[in-house]
């Protein structure tokens, strides 16, 4: 009787081995009637280096066709960043066919969609849902998991110079200097001045571009990004003046990190070697080419020259916008400013000759009219206006300029060029708004000229009735012009 018993169990443990052994009868293969078989998919690359913005090919996705008589399969090409197994934060994507492409750009565009950032690199996981079309009631199936390292290619940063009017060095790119570096990690010890923009440049080889940009708009909010163009000329600032050391890992240049320590207070002793005049009351206006020099005697700075009521003047230290010394609203005292929120308010309070001194040792200035201005005998001048080419810009150009005629009296000038019916137009006297030469409304005649000194008298300008090509000429001593179409 044990020896039926043993068998029946045998027979029994075999036969359950035996159902153990097949394929369940709901899992779907291409041999089971009513059901969808699962795809094989494919990536290529296994690995993708993103070039931002590209159009071409980045990867491609396929597997094979699963259709069977009397189903219709529909795709779906499910997406999501490793760690998402679930695939509950991704995305998918409807498939007519049994592939799936992604340039470069729609990766990029991929990566933010399902969370993951590009520049910080990540994997993506991807497979495909299968169901069949018009039939509920057959179920879905899903292909196996394929994973694709996504990067972005890195930059090869050798070296790293802090620059701005917030650091000791200007915008001088002559001025700056590398920091000092130490495998992917770069650090910079020195002075920094508060509420000043501070930027990093690549390379000080006279290009701007690239250069390591804060990605925030809030300067005090260090995010660094390496910018390409200025349209993503954004600046870090910090809020109190000392002694800084700056530090930017680049160990992922993909994902910057950057830091600034405060050290100390460190006072600085102020060292000025050249002073520059620039404002639109002075004869250069805004250009950095032309602000003529101080003279320097020791700590002694002097110029003399005109000065326009109204206008605004600063002292640049060297030839670009910051740093600067200004003369205070006391008219004495001189300080010192690294940015537009700096600025004082200090005017003159007529157009006159005068004589400016600064002393940089005690930090006082002096500013006396030492005579009048007057209009200059033989200016040089400049179409100005949208009538013309180079529209309203006070920049000088050899293309604008009146020229001399060929009278034997340089008093009479000429220009011939295009100009524009619906526009007006003056002449400049130097690269900046006044003084100018203007049409005199209260002249008889249409084509009279008026001196125009200051911001305050009329600024009415000439007009032509049809557009075309024209002579000008202007005769400075009869104050007259005359414009001929050609």
């Amino acid at each position: 009787m044990k020896k039926i018993v043993n068998l029946i169990v045998t027979a029994g443990l075999i036969g359950l081995a035996a159902v153990s052994c097949q394929k369940p009868a709901n899992t779907p293969d291409d041999n089971t009637p009513g059901t969808l078989a699962a795809p094989s998919l494919t990536a290529d690359p296994a690995s993708v280096v993103v070039v931002p913005g590209s159009d071409e090919l980045a990867i491609a996705f396929a597997w094979n066709d699963v259709v069977k008589e009397g189903i219709t399969p529909v795709y779906g090409l499910q997406l999501t960043r490793k760690g998402d197994a679930e695939f509950a934060s991704g995305t998918a994507f409807e498939c007519a066919e049994p592939q799936k492409t992604f340039s470069h750009a729609e990766l990029e565009s991929l990566a933010s969609e399902i969370g993951a950032s590009v520049d910080e690199g990540f994997t993506l996981i991807a497979r495909v849902r299968v169901t069949a079309k018009d039939n509920k009631d057959i179920a879905a199936v899903f292909s196996n998991t394929v994973e694709v390292a996504v990067s972005k290619e890195q930059y090869a940063i050798e070296n790293i110079y802090p620059i701005g009017n917030g650091t000791p060095y200007g915008w001088s790119q002559d001025n700056t200097v590398a920091m000092d570096k130490s495998g992917s990690t770069f650090t910079w010890t020195g002075h920094l001045y508060a509420n000043a923009d501070i930027k990093f440049l690549l390379q000080n080889d006279g290009n701007w571009w690239p250069g390591i940009v804060n990605k925030s708009d809030d300067p005090f909010t260090y995010d660094p990004v390496i910018g390409y163009d200025d349209s993503v000329d954004k600046k870090f600032k910090v809020s109190e003046e000392g002694k800084y050391t700056v530090t930017i890992d680049a160990a992922n240049t993909n994902a910057l990190k950057i830091k600034f320590e405060f050290i100390d207070k460190d006072e600085q002793e102020l060292v000025v070697e050249h002073l520059y005049l620039l404002g639109d009351a002075t004869p250069a206006g805004w250009s950095l080419d032309n602000m003529p020099e101080f003279t320097k005697n020791g700590d002694v700075f002097t110029w003399e020259g005109p000065l326009t009521e109204g206008g605004e003047f600063r002292f640049p230290m060297q030839r670009d916008w910051w740093p600067c010394l200004m003369i205070a609203m006391d008219g004495e005292t001189l300080v010192k400013g690294v940015g537009d929120d700096d600025k004082t308010g200090f005017t003159v309070d007529e157009s006159a000759i005068y004589k400016i001194e600064c002393n940089v040792a005690t930090m006082k200035a002096g500013i006396t009219k030492t005579g009048e201005i007057v209009a200059p005998e033989f200016p040089t001048l400049y179409m100005c206006g949208d009538a013309t080419p180079y529209g309203w810009t006070a920049s000088m150009t050899e293309e604008s300029q009146l020229k001399p005629e060929n009278t034997g009296n340089v008093n009479v000038l000429s220009w011939t060029g295009a100009l524009t019916a619906g526009g007006t137009f003056k002449f400049l006297t130097k690269n900046d708004w006044i003084p100018s030469y203007n049409r005199d409304e209260n002249a008889d005649e249409y084509w009279t000229l008026v001196y125009r000194e200051t911001y305050d008298d009329p600024d009415v300008q000439f007009s032509v009735s049809e557009d075309g090509t024209y002579k000008v000429v202007v005769d400075l001593d009869a104050m007259k012009v005359t414009c001929t179409k050609q």
